[in-house]
């Protein structure tokens, strides 16, 4: 007998344990983690549903705990939002997870754990951590589960959050250029009604009204394109909190960087400065008869950036960048993954005004012809 006496809480957070418990009276189990979530199957680039997430092999009889958490970190993949203003898909922003349990260590469960052509399984190991083989096969009777618990939705964040919640690390005041756009990360209880109102030079106002299709995680994308001549915007989002805009031009040459945080969301910010572009070139040298010769070489464009001066709280904010997983850079073509070099910054100086500075370059690299 198999049995769930324990599942984690729905959205609760990937950065923490998310600890499954089971009872058994098999001599072992293997516990495996799959991608539940249907709407993955149409995003390009997203694993099918039913992909195996990892496994774990547990010895002895009794109450076995396992956290799958170290599974899903790596699952998790973002894409900035893209279009007009509005809701989006948040089905990237979740690891929808289905969790079985397999009773091994008889018979044909051991031939099965033991099959050439059983699924691999991403991290799969002992309980004591040591890496196993394979998991049962999912070809035979034998692999069917012998206990399933139910699906779970978890959120891409480091600590848990509470409906209604404005998923943000920044200040609820920000400054945005026309032609630009910025991201809501919002979790709710029920689905939500977005008002926002755009004022104009002069004292003209616009407010569009914007619902969303259920409760649960919600981008909303606001996009100053969509509100030509605005000079200040406010975007409210009832409970989860509201968020006001000043919108001025940017200066000639400003890069706008978007990264993602450790509380769920994507965050944008446009650095006025461009301090420095470089050019950094590793070349391979070989010595033959002819004498010293290039091998290959490998050049990257490097780029450092420097915030305005600003308070604390925004500052504190921009520093997440340098920790953060993914990073891009917003361009008229759309969003291009960058990555952030920068490992220190200084974020607050006694007796003066403080900038964030960051260097960041492409991940994709260029070919040489001549390579």
């Amino acid at each position: 007998m198999i049995s769930f006496v324990r599942i984690p809480a729905q959205h609760a957070p990937i950065g923490g344990a998310l600890t499954y418990g089971v009872e058994t009276d098999a001599a072992a189990i293997c516990i495996r983690a799959r991608r539940a979530a249907p709407e993955d199957a149409g995003a390009e680039g997203a694993p099918q549903p039913g992909a195996l997430l990892g496994a774990k092999r547990f010895a002895g009889a009794g109450r076995v705990a396992c956290d799958v958490a170290p599974f899903l970190r790596a699952a998790v993949r973002f894409v900035p939002t893209t279009g007009g203003t509005g809701f989006r898909p948040a089905d990237d922003r979740l690891v929808a997870v289905t969790v079985e349990a397999f009773a091994i260590g008889t018979g044909a469960s051991d031939a099965a754990s033991r099959e050439d052509d059983g699924d691999a399984a991403p991290g799969f190991a002992t309980a004591g951590g040591q890496q196993a083989g394979r998991i049962p096969s999912s070809g035979g009777p034998e692999a069917e589960p012998a206990a399933t618990a139910a699906v779970r939705r978890f959120l891409p964040c480091a600590a848990a959050v509470a409906a209604p919640a404005l998923m943000t690390s920044m200040p609820r005041e920000r400054l945005i250029a026309p032609g630009e756009s910025d991201e809501l990360t919002l979790l709710a209880d029920a689905p939500l009604v977005v008002t926002l109102t755009a004022v104009r030079a002069g004292g003209g106002r616009e407010v569009r009204t914007y619902r969303s299709a259920a409760a649960g995680l919600q981008l909303f994308r606001f996009d100053t394109r969509d509100f030509p001549g605005a000079e200040r915007a406010t975007v409210d989002a009832g409970l989860c909190g509201t968020v006001s805009y000043a919108l001025l031009p940017a200066p000639e040459g400003a890069q706008r960087l978007a990264w993602r945080t450790a509380e769920g969301s994507v965050e944008h910010y446009t650095f006025p400065i461009v301090r420095t572009r470089r050019v950094r070139v590793d070349r391979e040298r070989v010595r033959g008869p002819e004498g010293i010769r290039s091998a290959a070489v490998r050049a990257e464009r490097r780029t450092t950036v420097e915030s305005a001066y600003e308070a604390s709280a925004m500052l504190g904010a921009l520093a997440g960048l340098l920790a953060a997983p993914q990073a891009w850079a917003a361009e008229p073509e759309g969003y291009r993954p960058v990555d952030i070099v920068t490992e220190e910054a200084v974020v607050h100086r006694h007796g003066t005004l403080s900038s964030f500075e960051a260097t960041f370059r492409s991940t994709a690299e260029t070919p040489q012809p001549w390579n």
